[in-house]
């Protein structure tokens, strides 16, 4: 938890798996220590539809946006994409795009180290150790180009997916003795349509959807069968009268 946010304008909220769209004036942010022992979080100064708030970043969404390159004037999609592992335990990550949907370069981003305590002892030193890979954005992970025919199979399949994970959804909330009205929102729609863009986004190349189908090449024309020799042809007649062969 952080510390009381009064002094603040409105705080900004995520709904999961609803894309967002954020303007940042200044692109900095301060350190919000906590007051009960968790985690900090990070407050950038925002704007949602010309109205100021303040962004609240948990670690998660602060690295992202490091990654992502966010600095002054920037205009991007923020997405709270929520997941359900095998146990039924929601896992978070964010992304964060561009508004028109293409994802932003990613750089390296190194958090800071805490500050060093004045009363601990200095540590002794250590055999030097090969550094640590550069970190991974959490952001969408592009699968190497292939085909059309393999990007239609990867859709069919986050569709499949989609389909399974509702009805899972519809059973879990049943065992509840829950009811289950069937009418859909059009924001739950849309907030369906950002996940399994996202999935998708993730798994292949969107363009090879865009591509029209080409129809095969003809087949090439049979091999012609070889030319008959030319007939022989008759020695000329030797100019000389005679029986010498030259």
């Amino acid at each position: 938890m952080t510390q009381a946010q009064g002094n603040y304008p409105p705080k900004l909220t995520f709904l999961p798996n609803t894309p967002v769209q954020v303007y940042f004036p200044y692109g900095d942010c301060k350190e919000i220590p906590s007051t009960k022992g968790y985690s900090p979080s990070y407050l950038y100064s925002v704007e949602e539809g010309d109205v100021k708030k303040s962004l609240f970043a948990t670690p998660g969404l602060h690295r992202e946006l490091q990654i992502r390159s966010i600095g002054p004037q920037c205009y991007v999609t923020i997405t709270k994409a929520v997941e359900l592992d095998e146990n039924n335990k929601e896992i978070t990550r964010w992304q964060v795009l561009n508004v028109d949907g293409t994802e932003r370069p990613a750089v390296e981003f190194t958090p800071e180290p805490p500050a060093a305590s004045p009363a601990a002892a200095p540590a002794a030193p250590s055999a030097p150790q090969t550094p640590p890979a550069a970190p991974q954005p959490q952001g969408a992970v592009m699968a190497a180009p292939g085909s059309r025919e393999d990007a239609l199979e990867i859709w069919r399949g986050v569709a499949s997916a989609a389909k399974r994970c509702v009805a899972q959804a519809e059973k879990i909330y049943a065992d509840l003795n829950f009811e289950i009205e069937r009418k859909v929102e059009p924001h739950e729609i849309q907030a369906l349509a950002a996940t399994m863009m996202i999935q998708l986004s993730r798994s292949t190349d969107l363009t090879l959807l865009l591509k029209q189908e080409t129809a095969p090449p003809a087949p090439a024309p049979p091999p012609q069968p070889p030319a008959a020799p030319p007939p022989p042809q008759e020695a000329p007649a030797n100019p000389a009268d005679d029986d010498l062969p030259f």
